[in-house]
């Protein structure tokens, strides 16, 4: 049955998110709200479609919300108490949190990618934001449950590209070089640094995809070497032709390596992508660029990874603003100042939501479709069929016990 109770007994079980919460250092003496509560609370209500600390306030006093948490003030918490508590918070505690809920993900074998040429890869993705009206990188493992596994706060607009590189640096002292074989990035990351980075330090392969061509020499020297008549340049080019049916285009793709970048003490291997909607054949082609440091790759496995870059759009950036209203901010007043208080909770409160995202997320892949359609017939399900049922369900929850159950 898709419930609370069963959403919670199964963020309990697989991630033991009850100990995780219990043992972040609780940073008060003699709280009333334990701080278990409060964090556990703004991570069921999110994932129950609650969009603002104001609405959590709201629910608080209820008897079903007290009763989830087995609270024995009048209210749960309040908005309040976020504000006054969050910036207490051990920021590198919530961030732990985040990280292990993603590589757990990882381990239950949600994450990874089957390319067109039949290899099975670990993908990331990083990228910008605005969340809550801040700069925001983040970085993204894609598979059957995207995990938005951490982020870095970015100290302003235009400081994205060195923002994130701190992330990735910091991904690669936690869980080590090599933790994913791709890391994906748009035309802003085709620089010396990041490339340098990703090869030898991190141990992955950057793929960067681009429509840019006009600024970059190497797309410029690609193009010229995949315009020219046969015999003008001494370099194997590879085409590949085909029709994508699941995203309804016809393509055309031609690869080849041996390029060089400024900067960058390796070759690189440049695909340019040229697709036409197939129900509109006459429709003008759209053309993207890849550039990858991998030389062994194919072009079609190149095209594939270009698509996926837009997973954290769309399945990450947008997904998690449908639940949770991220583009908009939680405070009772705009809070975007770099001061070390509303910088830091912001940063504790944002990590929160991306946990509930990807328990959500975790939740729905365990579903049985065939099970969903019979409980409720003509039902689609998607995040906001998930956040209604799981308010209906509200009083017949309980975390505490899903707490207990997971110690």
């Amino acid at each position: 049955m898709i419930s609370l109770s069963d959403f919670a007994h199964k963020s309990n079980k697989n991630f033991r998110l009850g100990t995780k919460l219990s043992k972040v250092p609780e940073p008060r003496k003699e709280p009333q709200v334990p701080l278990w509560m409060g964090l556990g609370w703004l991570i069921y209500g999110a994932a129950m479609g609650m969009k603002s600390l104001l609405q959590m306030d709201q629910m608080a006093p209820t008897g079903e919300a007290r009763k989830f948490c087995q609270s024995k003030r009048r209210m749960v918490t309040s908005d309040c108490w976020y504000w006054r508590v969050l910036p207490q918070v051990e920021q590198k505690a919530i961030a732990q949190l985040q990280r292990e809920v993603g590589v757990q993900l990882r381990q239950q074998g949600h994450q990874s990618v089957k390319l067109p040429g039949g290899r099975k890869v670990r993908v990331g993705v990083v990228d910008g934001t605005v969340w809550g009206g801040r700069e925001v990188s983040v970085l993204d493992f894609l598979g059957g449950v995207d995990s938005l596994v951490d982020l870095e706060l970015s100290d302003g607009k235009g400081k994205e590209l060195p923002t994130s590189q701190r992330l990735l640096q910091r991904q690669g002292e936690v869980l080590g070089p090599g933790f994913v074989d791709y890391m994906l990035g748009d035309g802003l990351y085709i620089t010396q640094q990041m490339f340098r980075l990703c090869r030898q330090d991190l141990k992955v392969h950057l793929v960067v995809k681009t429509t840019e061509v006009g600024s970059l020499d190497i797309l410029k020297d690609a193009n010229a070497l995949f315009d020219a008549r046969d015999g003008v340049f001494d370099r194997e080019i590879e085409v590949r032709q085909g029709v994508d049916l699941t995203r309804g285009l016809k393509y055309r793709v031609e690869a080849a390596g041996g390029f060089q970048f400024v900067g960058v003490p390796f070759a690189l291997k440049v695909a340019r992508v040229t697709e036409r909607p197939l129900k509109q054949p006459q429709a003008k082609p759209e053309t993207f660029w890849v550039v990858t440091d991998d030389l062994e790759i194919g072009a079609e496995d190149l095209r594939e990874l270009g698509h996926l870059r837009w997973s954290i759009e769309n399945r990450g950036f947008k997904a998690l603003n449908a639940l949770a209203h991220s583009k908009y901010v939680w405070v009772r007043t705009p809070d975007t100042s770099n001061l070390p208080e509303p910088r830091h909770r912001f940063e504790v409160l944002v990590r929160l939501l991306c946990v509930a995202y990807m328990l959500v997320q975790a939740y729905a892949a365990t579903l049985e479709q065939v099970e969903v359609r019979r409980e409720f017939a003509g039902i689609h399900l998607t995040v906001g069929f998930l956040s209604r049922r799981w308010l209906m369900t509200l009083g017949e929850a309980s975390f505490w016990e899903g707490l207990a159950d997971s110690g």
